[in-house]
């Protein structure tokens, strides 16, 4: 009964001191809502892996997991003057944006082709309200706190989009039986694991390169999305 009290506590404190949750749980359940209104083919993105789970429930599920068992360092992160945050995720996001406009240039990395002007917008707010924060929140404020282990966390974010994705979520001309892609994965893991752990950055480092990178491999953002 302790357990479940100090643990319901923590939930309604971290509910408190992290208000932007709400809009965050809205907005999932929103789009969860009302996603076939913004995209054509809304039923093959949500349903995924090989259970076809809805990945708006699982986001959401990592959402709470956060509010949760969030640990003291991501709590007192999570605390810090929103100015201060809000300057953090847009430094990196200009940042990661300057870094994959060149590696794009030089042919290094490939892109989508650009997304249609109309979803340009669904398909930002989706990637950083929905995919990027949930899966920071999860990996690099839960497991990052809970397994102190920036290899652990990576592997268990590569497995997780090896699960979700299929191993198709990157675009790289793969089989579905090829591990590469959930190699990059745990890579790009270990990156976003050594940023979360600098408490300058933290959380909405990793946020803004996490969801900016994905816009980008969808073509929202560097080549002709038109805005």
């Amino acid at each position: 009964m302790a357990v479940a009290s100090n643990s319901t506590s923590k939930f309604l404190k971290n509910m408190v001191n992290i208000p932007f949750i709400f809009i965050l749980v809205a907005l999932m359940v929103y789009i969860k809502l009302n996603g076939a209104a913004h995209y054509p083919v809304w039923e093959d993105m949500i349903y995924v892996g090989p259970n076809h789970v809805n990945i708006i429930d699982a986001y959401i599920i990592m959402v709470v997991i956060f509010l949760f068992w969030a640990a003291r360092r991501t709590e007192g992160e999570m605390r810090r003057p929103f100015h201060e945050a809000a300057g953090v995720f847009g430094a990196f996001f200009i940042g990661t944006l300057a870094i994959m406009y060149m590696l794009v240039y030089l042919g290094v990395l490939g892109v989508a082709d650009p997304i249609a002007h109309e979803l340009f917008w669904p398909t930002v707010i989706f990637q950083f309200t929905c995919v990027a924060t949930a899966e920071e929140l999860m990996f690099r404020g839960v497991l990052l706190d809970v397994t102190h282990s920036v290899l652990v966390q990576a592997i268990l974010f590569g497995v997780w989009h090896g699960y979700a994705y299929q191993i198709l979520y990157y675009d790289v001309g793969l089989s579905a039986v090829d591990f590469v892609p959930v190699f990059f994965a745990i890579g790009f893991g270990i990156i976003l694991g050594i940023v979360a752990l600098n408490k300058k950055f933290g959380l909405p480092a990793v946020i803004a390169i996490h969801g900016t990178y994905n816009c980008v491999i969808l073509g929202c953002f560097i080549i002709g999305s038109g805005v």
